[in-house]
C-alpha cells in the first residue's frame, strides 16, 4: 500500500476523487515566481522557495481552463518544505481560466518562510443558470 505526502493512501484517495467525478482530474505541479498552469479540478500546487516574512503575503496565480469565473474554489494551504512560518489563505479569487491565492505568513513571532508552502484545491462547478 502506498501513501502520499499528507498520508491518504493513494488508492483511497483516488476511490474519493472516482466518486466525486474527479477521477483522472489530480494535479501535482510546481509553481515558478508565483505562478502555475494546469489543467484539472482538483490538487497540489507547490510554491518556489519562499522568504515571506511575518505579517507579509504571497500571491500565486493558477492559470486553468477548467476553471469559470462563476465556480467556487476551494484551498487549504499548509508548510511544504518550509519549517517555519504559518501560511494562512488570506483570499482565493477565481475568474475566468484563473484563480489567485492570497497567502499571509502569520507567525506569531518573527519568522519568516524558509521553503516551500503547499496549495491544494478543489473547483466546484456553478450550476447553470435558468
Amino acid at each position: 500500500m502506498s501513501y502520499g505526502a499528507n498520508g491518504l493512501n493513494v488508492e483511497n484517495r483516488n476511490q474519493i476523487a472516482a466518486m466525486a467525478g474527479l477521477a483522472g482530474d489530480f494535479v501535482n505541479k510546481a509553481a515558478t515566481s508565483g505562478a502555475v498552469t494546469v489543467s484539472g479540478k482538483v490538487g497540489k500546487i507547490t510554491s518556489e522557495n519562499l522568504t515571506t516574512a511575518k505579517d507579509a503575503i504571497y500571491t500565486l496565480t493558477m492559470t486553468n481552463p477548467e476553471i469559470a469565473a462563476a465556480d467556487i474554489v476551494l484551498a487549504t494551504v499548509a508548510l511544504g518544505t518550509s519549517t517555519t512560518g504559518i501560511p494562512v489563505i488570506r483570499s482565493v479569487s477565481p475568474a475566468a481560466g484563473s484563480c489567485v491565492f492570497i497567502i499571509a505568513n502569520k507567525d506569531l513571532a518573527t519568522a519568516a518562510f524558509n521553503g516551500t508552502v503547499v496549495v491544494s484545491y478543489l473547483v466546484i462547478k456553478a450550476l447553470p443558470q435558468g
